[in-house]
């Protein structure tokens, strides 16, 4: 137990030693909305928060589970912001070529953004580099691209519809997958107004309008 403990500790310095993740922190200037869309995407209710996870903490929560692998280690982090900072870490490990142990890898990456960034800033981080489908990083080109506007004049349908595509782009595709696209976008709808009903009102969160775009092929 004591050395299986030490060799995650170890595992922890080696991995963000050669992963050698940056702290890039972005002056807030997306609105409470984006950050509470995106906090209810991702199953948290509770406040917005970032809880600190350390390479301590880390090998206890994966030894509890018995495995080695890391591939099931989230299931055990219940520690608000961790599924936050998985999605960073998702974000930081994507921008490696040929990544080993992938599962493992975001575990550690994970737990070293919670000791790098708030909640807040991890927010930021993704909103300027997560993927929007068709090319398209960061939700400033997201905004042009689906609602052919800057992201400080969308709508609050509009900011819901982009946080609902950037939970999988592929997946929740407006264009191509419209069905399970408005099926996520009505569950995160849910999530919002359970999540603060005396701020969102459902009709201003329902009332949006994806551009046509021809230049769009979808899979058969």
């Amino acid at each position: 137990m004591v050395n299986f403990v030490f060799g995650i500790q170890v595992t922890y310095w080696y991995t963000v030693f050669v992963i050698g993740p940056e702290k890039t922190i972005y002056k807030g200037t997306h609105s409470l909305l984006f950050h509470e869309s995106l906090w209810v995407s991702i199953g948290e209710t509770g406040p917005i928060k970032m809880d600190t996870t350390s390479p301590t903490e880390l090998a206890l929560d994966t030894t509890s589970l018995g495995f080695n692998d890391g591939s099931k280690a989230k299931e055990s982090f219940y520690r608000s912001g961790f599924r936050l900072a998985g999605l960073v870490a998702r974000n930081i490990l994507l921008k490696k070529k040929k990544v080993k142990n992938w599962h493992l890898k975001n575990v550690i990456i994970s737990g070293w953004v919670t000791n790098n960034y708030s909640a807040e800033e991890a927010a930021e981080y993704l909103f300027r580099n997560a993927y929007f489908g068709y090319d398209i990083y960061s939700i400033e080109q997201a905004a042009s691209f689906y609602f052919d506007k800057s992201k400080d004049l969308l709508t609050a349908g509009e900011i819901i519809s982009l946080v609902t595509i950037m939970d999988g782009p592929n997946v929740f595709s407006p264009y191509c997958r419209i069905d399970l696209f408005e099926r996520k976008r009505k569950y995160l709808v849910d999530k919002l107004v359970e999540f603060s009903p005396q701020k969102y009102e459902r009709a201003l969160l329902d009332n949006y309008s994806i551009v046509p775009n021809e230049t769009v092929k979808c899979k058969s």
